[in-house]
């Protein structure tokens, strides 16, 4: 998830970005990720996880508006493109595991592929 997230929000925010400022911006969004999976997989905490990972999509989100509105000149077309975007927020939201949802099943599957766990004898 991280991975898949981190690599849109690494262009969204690099685009038209000069080098010393990609460098800056690659090094905030590695120096967010890379504690955080460690931690995540270290201790199998999921609040820190999740946290972080919806802050991501809500930044991702915001910039893509932000896109939209600065770049796209058509009016139906930026007015479609906001649609979708809403869209794929909403049906994003309800399969979001948050903590108050930990004892119910969530509405995807859980699959772990962090390192730690295969270590494991079960």
């Amino acid at each position: 998830m991280f991975l898949a997230v981190g690599t849109v929000l690494h262009q969204l925010f690099t685009f038209e970005a000069s080098p010393s400022q990609r460098q800056f911006i690659t090094t905030l969004i590695l120096g967010t990720i890379v504690p955080v999976s460690i931690y995540h997989c270290w201790t199998n905490e999921k609040v820190v996880h999740e946290i972080v990972f919806g802050a991501m999509v809500i930044l991702c989100g915001r910039k893509i508006r932000w896109l939209i509105t600065e770049k796209i000149v058509n009016e139906e077309s930026r007015t479609q493109l906001r649609k979708l975007v809403t869209l794929a927020a909403g049906t994003h939201l309800p399969s979001f595991p948050t903590p108050w949802r930990q004892g119910r099943p969530y509405h995807t599957a859980k699959i772990r592929i962090c390192w730690a766990d295969t270590l494991q004898i079960r």
